[in-house]
């Protein structure tokens, strides 16, 4: 995981695999999701399939859906 919040890198990368978020017309291609972190007191961008266990179901205590 990317260890400085650069707000230019967290707005067009996956958080968790770090691959670039493509756009078109201002808008992302794939899927994605914002995710609150309590322990950065920050939010990221991941896609669905890499977001961690337990945040779609509330029950991850780090992470949780912005």
């Amino acid at each position: 995981m990317p260890r400085i919040m650069d707000a230019e890198w967290v707005s067009h990368h996956c958080w968790f695999c770090e691959a670039e978020l493509p756009m078109k017309d201002g808008d992302y291609v794939e899927e994605i999701g914002e995710l609150w972190s309590e322990k950065m007191q920050n939010t990221v961008l991941a896609h669905v399939d890499c977001l961690p266990e337990g945040t779609l179901e509330g029950t991850n205590e780090e992470w949780s859906m912005a």
